[in-house]
């Protein structure tokens, strides 16, 4: 079925009761994107200048288009205090003030730019002619140089931004105020000084997630000359204000003959997979996340930023880690602070357009071998800790030197055979409990380290008696007693032996046996003895 004919004529539908209400006046930034697009011009009125720079391109601008009329006239005004010849052919050495903003065209009509245009050329291609081939420094100063200074890549950014956008203003508007997509603009100077403490390069790739109109990505393009400069902005509106100033950025940068790397402003959610690739490419990345939320840094943080290359360098206006604590501990080891580097990065006065004081700018470094490391010297310490945990005390090394040292191959007398050594007074017969003090008295024990000491009370009575002596009786104090060793020869147990019942003959032979042999052989001769009287 066909429509009915006043849709058909009008191309728009009657809203139903289900559309959302909005308040009179107040535009979305689809609504003004889509509006800047219509209310292009369909007839181009074109312009053209001739360039006097070396290498320069002839600039062509359509003056049917908003922001042409007025962004021409400070070209112009640019051209004429650049080179003063200009003036001295006949070109008007006063302008025409207009200091309304709201009147975009300018205090100029169409037909006036167009001579005014018209009288540049004349005057301008002799001197293009003249100074072909050269750089011609002398004349143009740091213009004519194909490297941009900051100081000339900010003029053109700012020209250009001039000629594409007709209200600057509008920009505040098409955003929600202190949310993640609030605008704010770092300034071309701390952006310059940014560039160059970072030291980027014509062998970088820049990207700019949440570039708004751009202006970072041409002024890194015209300045650093990268290899590769991009941006990302989720705002259609801005977005479109963009590729107008790309446009003619593009053009003014070859008008000036001047070399600048490539630029690109892409639309989209910069958390979107189809900008990885774009940028895992990149080697230095920007991103304005002062208002950022948790949630949202949280998921840039885990989705893109840890994944990134080493070496990689962020810039940011919030810290992605803390300068202060560079080191690694178990209780970070799974944030993003554990792979990277975090540093301050110079601040100018009115760096930034939401304030004149100094706003904070840090550069965070992918550097993986930071995690490595801390996991190398944390096995490191755990092999010194377990190591001190086996280590012998004092008293076991002293045992084991002495084992050690004791080898079968420095024994004088190596063993004749493969069976064990029996123990030296095996199988002979048992020890009485009680041994006579005769013993004790100057002769060292060998299960003992020291020899025991007597008293001059107990060597008194403890002296030897003569052989006619019938009445010695040795004192009970001064008999010593051992532990009975276990015999093979004598089976039942017996009761110790009365030595006040010994014949003289045995105790005058123990006496003369102590002194010249060992104490242990006079002992077991005595028990032989004793257990032949038995």
């Amino acid at each position: 079925m066909n429509p009915p004919a006043d849709e058909t004529a009008t191309g728009t539908s009657t809203p139903t009761s289900s559309s959302t209400p909005r308040r009179p006046g107040k535009r979305t930034a689809e609504e003004m994107a889509l509006d800047l697009i219509n209310n292009r011009p369909k007839v181009k009125r074109i312009v053209k200048l001739v360039s006097v720079f070396y290498e320069g391109k002839m600039l062509e601008l359509d003056l049917n288009e908003t922001t042409v009329p007025r962004g021409l006239i400070q070209w112009l005004r640019h051209l004429c205090s650049l080179i003063d010849e200009v003036t001295e052919g006949g070109f008007p050495k006063e302008w025409k003030v207009d200091d309304d903003p709201k009147n975009v065209l300018g205090p100029y009509t169409h037909d006036e730019l167009v001579e005014l245009v018209d009288m540049y050329n004349l005057v301008a291609k002799p001197f293009a002619g003249a100074w072909a081939g050269s750089y011609n420094t002398g004349n143009l100063g740091d213009w004519g140089n194909p490297h941009c200074t900051s100081e000339i890549a900010g003029s053109i950014v700012q020209l250009a931004i001039e000629m594409g956008i007709p209200k600057v203003e509008d920009l505040n508007n098409c955003y929600r105020a202190w949310s993640s997509e609030v605008y704010g603009e770092t300034n071309l100077n701390q952006m310059a000084s940014i560039l160059d403490e970072v030291g980027v390069t014509n062998k970088d790739v820049f990207i700019d997630l949440g570039c708004g109109i751009g202006q970072l990505v041409f002024f890194t393009a015209a300045y650093a000359q990268c290899k590769k400069s991009y941006g990302i902005e989720l705002n259609p509106f801005p977005y479109q204000l963009g590729a107008n100033v790309q446009s003619i950025f593009t053009k003014l940068m070859k008008n000036f003959g001047k070399r600048f790397g490539k630029n690109e402003i892409l639309e989209g959610d910069l958390m979107n997979v189809v900008f990885r690739a774009k940028i895992s490419e990149a080697t230095v990345i920007f991103i304005n996340n002062l208002l950022f939320d948790a949630e949202f840094m949280w998921r840039l943080k885990t989705e893109i930023l840890q994944y990134l290359d080493e070496g990689v360098k962020i810039i940011t206006t919030k810290p992605l880690g803390d300068p202060k604590k560079i080191n690694v501990t178990d209780r970070r080891i799974g944030d993003l602070s554990a792979i990277s580097e975090t540093v301050y990065l110079k601040s100018l006065q009115g760096g930034v357009s939401w304030t004149d004081k100094p706003c904070r700018f840090y550069l965070t470094t992918i550097n993986r071998m930071k995690l490595m490391n801390y996991f190398k010297q944390k096995r490191v310490m755990e092999t010194e800790m377990s190591s001190k945990k086996k280590k012998p005390t004092k008293r076991n090394r002293s045992n084991d030197s002495a084992t050690s040292s004791l080898d079968e191959s420095t024994l004088s007398i190596p063993p004749t055979s493969d069976e064990p050594i029996q123990k030296r007074h095996a199988g002979r017969p048992k020890l009485p409990k009680a041994i006579p003090d005769v013993l004790d008295a100057d002769t060292p024990s060998k299960s003992r380290g020291r020899p025991k000491q007597i008293s001059e009370s107990s060597k008194s009575s403890s002296r030897r008696r003569s052989s006619d002596d019938e009445d010695y009786k040795p004192p009970s104090s001064s008999i010593r007693r051992k532990p009975a060793r276990r015999s093979s020869v004598l089976q039942p147990k017996q009761e110790p032996l009365d030595y006040t019942e010994m014949p003289l003959l045995v105790k005058e032979e123990i006496l003369d046996d102590v002194k010249n042999e060992d104490v242990s052989d006079v002992m077991e001769r005595m028990l032989e003895q004793v257990v032949k009287m038995v």
